[in-house]
C-alpha cells in the first residue's frame, strides 16, 4: 500500500459485478483480512493532521488565549478547570459541524469530505424526530426552523467557548494559582435549552453532537458548585466507560474485533492480523484470539480500570490505571475505525488527567469532619465538627496537620507552621490548668495503608456523615 495509492481487491471491474453476490462478498470480505479499508496512508494522515493540528492544537489554542493563560505554559493550564470545560464545549461544537466523528473517507465521505453543516443547515434534508407524541415536532424534513435552531445552538455554544472566564471563589481558595475562574454558568443555559429543543425535532443532530454524554457535563458545569462539579464529572466519565464496557459483554463484540485490526495501518504483520480469524481463508468466523480480546482487554478492563479510578487511594494503582485507559483509547484510536471516534477518544483520554486535586478538607469542611480528639486523660474520642476551628470547650485539641500528611494529601500550606503549633501548645487551657502538656492531633485518613493524592480521594470522601472514619485520634506519647 503506497502513500497516496490504495490497495484494491485483485479484481476485474469490469466483469466483478458480474458474478453473484456471495462470491463477490467472499473475495472482498477475504481481502479485507489483510488490507482493511484499503486506504493510501494519505487519508491516515489527513486524518492524523486533522486529529493533532486542527482539534488538539486548536483546542488548546481556544481554550487558553479566551481564558487568559499562556499557550506556552503547559504546567499551569494542562489542569485548569476552564480548560476542560472549552475542550468539552470545543468538541460539542465540532460534533456539531461534522468536522470530528463520523467525517471523511473512513466514514464514507469523500467529496466533500464533510457531511453535518452541509445538510443540517439546509431545508428539505431528512429530519427524525424521536417520538411522535411530542407535539409541534411533526414531519420528516427539515424547515427553515430547523435550519435556524441549528444555526443558534451552534452559535451558542461557541459563545461560552470564546468568552472569558469568571471569577469562583471556590476554585480560587483551592487551587491557589487558579485565576482563569470558570466557564459563566449563565452561557451555558442556551445550549442546554437548545440542544433538548433539537433532540426533540432532530434526534440526528443531537445525537451527533453527542448529547447523551456532553449534555449531562454541561449541566454539571451550569448548576452545581465547583467541588460538586469535578465529583460529578467523574461519575459522569465513569459511567460512560462502565456503560461502554457492559455494552460489548455480548457475542456481538466478538465480531468487531477482528476487522477493526485488520483495518489498522499499524500493524503491518498479515499474520497477526489473520489470527484473529479461525481459519483464514476458509472460515472468516472470530478466533478465540479475538473473543479474549473482545472481552478481555474491551469489555473487563474498560469496566474494571474507571472503577478503579474512581475508588483508589493507591497513587501507584491510580498511575496503572491511567495508563491502562490511556493506552485503550490510544490503541482505538490506532485502528481507524470507519466511525473515525477519533476526537472522542483524545478527550476522553485526557479526562481523568486535569480534574483538579481538590483539597480533600474543603469538601469534608461542608459535610462534616471526624477528628480525633485526645483530652487530658489521653483517652481516644472521636467527634464531627462542621469546621475545625469550632472546637469543643473542654477537649484538648490542637487542629494540626501533619507535614508528610499534608504532602501525601497535597495539602501544602494546611494547617499551623511549627512554631505556631508549638505556641497553640503552650497556650492551651488545659495546659494552664492541669500543667501537662497537650499533644497535637494528626489528620489521618483511614482509608488503606498508603495515602494518595487528594483529588484521587476526593470520590472516596464526598459521602456525608461520621462513618467515612477520617479523622484518628494518635495516643499522647
Amino acid at each position: 500500500m503506497g502513500f497516496i495509492k490504495p490497495n484494491l481487491p485483485d479484481v476485474d471491474p469490469d466483469t466483478f459485478m458480474e458474478k453473484p453476490l456471495m462470491e463477490r462478498m467472499r473475495v472482498l470480505v477475504t481481502d479485507w483480512v489483510d488490507n482493511g479499508f484499503g486506504s493510501p496512508r494519505m487519508v491516515h494522515t489527513i486524518y492524523i493532521v486533522k486529529l493533532v493540528f486542527f482539534y488538539a492544537l486548536g483546542g488548546v489554542l481556544v481554550a487558553t488565549l479566551t481564558s487568559g493563560l499562556s499557550v506556552l505554559d503547559v504546567s499551569h493550564w494542562w489542569n485548569q478547570p476552564i480548560v476542560y470545560q472549552k475542550a468539552v464545549l470545543w468538541t460539542v461544537l465540532l460534533e456539531l459541524i461534522g468536522v470530528a466523528g463520523s467525517w471523511g473517507p473512513l466514514a464514507g465521505k469523500v467529496k466533500p469530505m464533510t457531511g453535518g453543516i452541509l445538510f443540517w443547515a439546509r431545508p428539505g434534508t431528512i429530519r427524525l424526530r424521536p417520538w411522535k407524541w411530542v407535539p409541534m415536532t411533526g414531519g420528516d424534513r427539515r424547515t427553515w426552523f430547523d435550519v435556524g435552531l441549528y444555526v443558534v445552538l451552534m452559535a451558542s455554544v461557541a459563545i461560552p467557548l470564546v468568552s472569558p472566564g469568571v471569577h469562583s471563589d471556590s476554585p480560587s481558595s483551592m487551587l491557589p494559582g487558579n485565576a482563569s475562574g470558570l466557564v459563566d454558568p449563565v452561557l451555558l443555559i442556551a445550549p442546554i435549552v437548545l440542544l433538548v429543543v433539537m433532540g426533540l425535532r432532530d434526534k440526528i443532530v443531537f445525537l451527533a453532537a453527542r448529547g447523551e454524554q456532553y449534555l449531562p457535563a454541561l449541566l454539571m458545569f451550569a448548576l452545581f458548585p465547583f467541588v460538586d462539579m469535578i465529583i460529578a464529572l467523574k461519575l459522569l466519565i465513569v459511567v460512560v466507560w462502565v456503560g461502554a464496557g457492559v455494552s460489548k459483554l455480548g457475542l456481538h463484540f466478538t465480531n468487531v474485533i477482528p476487522p477493526m485490526v485488520s483495518n489498522s495501518p499499524l500493524i503491518p504483520f498479515k499474520w497477526l492480523k489473520r489470527a484473529h480469524y479461525r481459519n483464514y481463508p476458509e472460515d472468516l468466523r472470530p478466533s478465540h484470539l479475538a473473543g479474549f480480546m473482545a472481552h478481555g482487554p474491551g469489555s473487563v478492563v474498560e469496566i474494571l480500570a474507571p472503577l478503579t479510578l474512581l475508588f483508589s487511594t493507591n497513587k501507584w494503582v491510580t498511575i496503572v490505571a491511567v495508563v491502562i485507559m490511556v493506552s485503550f483509547h490510544l490503541f482505538i484510536i490506532s485502528t481507524f475505525p470507519l466511525a473515525v471516534p477519533l476526537e472522542w477518544n483524545v478527550l476522553f483520554a485526557y479526562d481523568h488527567l486535569p480534574l483538579p486535586r481538590v483539597p480533600v478538607l474543603e469538601r469534608l469542611r461542608r459535610v462534616g469532619h471526624v477528628l480525633g480528639l485526645a483530652d487530658d486523660r489521653r483517652r481516644r474520642r472521636a467527634a464531627v465538627l462542621s469546621d475545625p476551628r469550632q472546637l469543643p470547650a473542654r477537649q484538648g485539641v490542637v487542629p494540626a496537620v501533619d507535614a508528610a500528611v499534608r504532602r501525601q494529601l497535597g495539602l501544602r500550606g494546611m494547617g499551623f507552621r511549627a512554631w505556631r503549633r508549638s505556641q497553640a501548645e503552650q497556650r492551651h487551657p488545659l495546659r494552664q490548668e492541669s500543667g501537662r502538656p497537650v499533644h497535637r492531633v494528626r489528620l489521618r485518613a483511614k482509608v488503606g495503608r498508603h495515602h494518595d493524592a487528594a483529588g484521587d480521594l476526593l470520590a472516596h470522601y464526598a459521602q456525608p456523615g461520621p462513618r467515612l472514619v477520617l479523622g484518628a485520634a494518635e495516643e499522647a506519647s
